[in-house]
């Protein structure tokens, strides 16, 4: 399944180059730009997992988004460790987040891939207001990668948003 994953984020990030390069004519200038939108995007989807958590009142330790990782508490932006848990994009490190019940962590897992759908739907919407050249092609990529994201996201592997989730929703249904 994470073999999956990975090539669904491939597709996902030749598609948005595809559509840059075509724009700028430049197949460097369309990667360099899909990296700063990639990067955006991580950075949406790990803020709303850590928004939602801390609002649930769990302490939120670190939040990272490649190649960047900031710990809350010294407020110090440092290049990011790769998890063990195999986080392709970025990760947030929680605070005692395993006294949790599955229905919150169900909560906090779906909050990022629901941030990758808004967005992608708001880029959808402003791709439509705009006129055509970069600005616009940048909301469709920006729109590709973020359904690609929450897509990805939401396949239920080892530790992943969707295995959160699905865990969630099987808790809940046995409480019934």
């Amino acid at each position: 399944m994470r073999a999956i994953q990975y090539c669904l984020m491939l597709f996902t990030i030749f598609y948005a180059v595809h559509w840059l390069e075509a724009i700028t004519h430049e197949y460097l200038a369309g990667i360099m730009l899909i990296l700063a939108v990639q990067f955006f995007q991580i950075l949406v989807h790990e803020t709303s997992h850590a928004i939602t958590a801390s609002r649930l009142g769990c302490r939120v330790r670190t939040l990272a988004a490649m190649p960047l990782s900031l710990d809350i508490a010294t407020r110090q932006i440092t290049l990011a460790k790769r998890p063990l848990r195999g986080d392709i994009g970025g990760y947030v490190i929680f605070g005692h987040s395993h006294h949790w019940s599955p229905a919150k962590l169900m909560v906090v897992a779906a909050a990022g891939p629901c941030a990758d759908i808004v967005l992608g739907t708001v880029c959808l919407l402003s791709q439509a207001l705009l006129a055509s050249g970069l600005a616009q092609e940048l909301c469709r990529a920006l729109a590709s990668l973020a359904f690609g994201s929450a897509l990805i996201n939401l396949i239920p592997v080892r530790q992943s948003d969707g295995a959160q989730v699905l865990s969630g929703l099987r808790y809940l249904s046995a409480r019934r």
